[in-house]
């Protein structure tokens, strides 16, 4: 198990795609310029909770029509074959990433990695608590996640 110290180094240190950028769809009435003018050989495109939300799977489809690749962060928590069945739901999607949060439990966190690997992902775990020190531990040779520690607690 490697731990590297912070998320920062991430990285430099374990290169989670072949692609190095990811770019943040963020605003959901103003993206499509981005998906215009981006090399999708280049970078993933970030659809997070808002956009997601907004749209629906049509931002999905529209972002993996333009060839893009995918980092779906809509940390997925719940009980763990429901967070299984939501991940494996997105497998007709170019999702490479997604996240996760790490207070699901092991059990939920072991169902996610599973289904992760079932669709070609790879699943990062995110803490509820916003000030945990991030650490990454190699789970797997086709899933690597973050794990939180927190001073004191």
């Amino acid at each position: 198990m490697k731990l590297i110290p912070s998320y920062s180094n991430l990285q430099r240190t374990y290169s989670m795609t072949e692609k190095n950028i990811i770019v943040a769809l963020d605003d959901p009435l103003d993206y499509q310029s981005v998906l215009e003018v981006l090399d999708p050989k280049k970078c993933l495109l970030k659809v997070g909770s808002v956009i997601f939300n907004y749209h629906g799977r049509k931002i999905l489809d529209e972002v993996s029509g333009h060839g893009f690749e995918i980092f779906f962060d809509i940390k997925f928590h719940d009980i763990p074959n429901t967070v299984s069945k939501s991940i494996e739901s997105f497998k007709s999607y170019s999702i490479k990433l997604l996240t996760i949060h790490l207070s699901g439990g092991r059990s939920m966190i072991k169902s996610a990695l599973d289904s992760c690997k079932n669709i070609n992902a790879k699943c990062i775990g995110v803490p509820l608590r916003a000030l945990a020190k991030l650490t990454i531990q190699r789970m797997d040779n086709d899933s690597c996640l973050l794990a939180a520690t927190s001073r004191g607690t």
